[in-house]
Parts: structure tokens; C-alpha cells; sequence
């Protein structure tokens, strides 16, 4: 995964530079342009997957490589011009967030205190 991820980015930084030269130019400015998006989306992407494929990794016992798909739905829904639906994201962000955070961390005390020193 991290080796098609850094493809990626590689390639999202090639289809920027293509677009700021498109840009320079007011009869390639449509093509720079959509250089610039194709660019951003696959940086998005591949960030994306990057996160959630960190969010997946089994942490233990904490149960912090679940809230993955919870944070990234929230998220996704957070916009969404209802009130009580920004609510229940928000809501669901911060206790997906707090679990994660909790776990990486009791996960990481459990490991200082095994080892050597």
C-alpha cells in the first residue's frame, strides 16, 4: 500500500507542475487547469487510503482500528445542511477520535512499560 501511495503522490506532484505550466499561458490555462484538479483528487486519494489504511491497522485490544470508517463517514456527512445530522457527526467524530486517541496512547504506555531501560 505505502508504495502505490508514494506512486501517487509522485504522480500528483508531476500533474502539478504540468498545471502551473498550463497556467502560464492563457491557451493552455483550460488544460493546466485540468491538470491542477486531476492532481488534487489523486492526492486526495491517496491520502485517503493512506489514513485509512492506518486507521485499519489492528492496534490490540484498544478497538482503535475500527473508528476508521466512522471518523471518515462523519466526516463525509459533517456538510450536509441539517442540523441534526451535523449534530450526530460531530458527535460521532469526537468519540471516534477520543477512542483512537485513548487507544494509541494506552497502547504506547502498555509498550514503554515493557521495555528495557
Amino acid at each position: 500500500m505505502a508504495s502505490f501511495v508514494q506512486g501517487a503522490y509522485i504522480l500528483a506532484a508531476l500533474l502539478f507542475i504540468l498545471a502551473l505550466a498550463g497556467l502560464s499561458k492563457h491557451e493552455t490555462a483550460r488544460r493546466g487547469n485540468q491538470f491542477g484538479m486531476a492532481g488534487m483528487g489523486l492526492a486526495l486519494v491517496a491520502t485517503l487510503l493512506l489514513v485509512l489504511d492506518y486507521l485499519g491497522t489492528d492496534t490490540g485490544d484498544t478497538g482503535a482500528g475500527d473508528q476508521g470508517p466512522v471518523v471518515v463517514g462523519a466526516i463525509l456527512q459533517a456538510p450536509i445542511d441539517n442540523l441534526a445530522v451535523q449534530v450526530i457527526a460531530g458527535v460521532a467524530i469526537l468519540l471516534a477520535s477520543i477512542n483512537v486517541f485513548g487507544g494509541f496512547l494506552v497502547t504506547r504506555r502498555m509498550l514503554n512499560m515493557f521495555q528495557k531501560g
